[in-house]
């Protein structure tokens, strides 16, 4: 298990756990307030602490939490007693673009006086 320090944008610092590559785990202590949206039992369309970041799914969670995480979409996350259970799968985000050979197109040179009309 490795842990993550994110500071939202005033300073507050939460903690994140790396439970494994599809669990993390997500500690908002110290914030004042918390918003969300609940879709039912427990399971949440989006959080967003104090402050951010602000946690949806099919979000990336390098992107939205840390750099150092994995770069896997969040598709549910789950209120628990003092923490969110953030689960993740693999992203058609994360795969790399194929390598596509430039195409160069030979421009012609017009000169000044084909482009003024009179």
């Amino acid at each position: 298990m490795k842990s993550f320090d994110i500071y939202s944008r005033y300073g507050t610092k939460y903690t994140a756990d790396l439970i494994d590559e599809n669990t993390i785990h997500f500690f908002p202590t110290g914030a004042s307030y918390m918003r969300g949206e609940e879709k039912g039992s427990g399971e949440m369309n989006f959080i967003d602490p104090e402050g951010g970041p602000f946690i949806a799914l099919w979000e990336l969670a390098s992107d939205v939490l840390h750099e150092d995480l994995p770069s896997r979409e969040i598709v549910e996350i789950k209120l628990e007693k003092s923490y969110y259970i953030i689960k993740l799968q693999p992203s058609k985000k994360d795969t790399k673009p194929t390598k596509r050979k430039t195409k160069i197109k030979e421009q012609k040179i017009l000169t000044h006086k084909k482009h003024i009309r009179n």
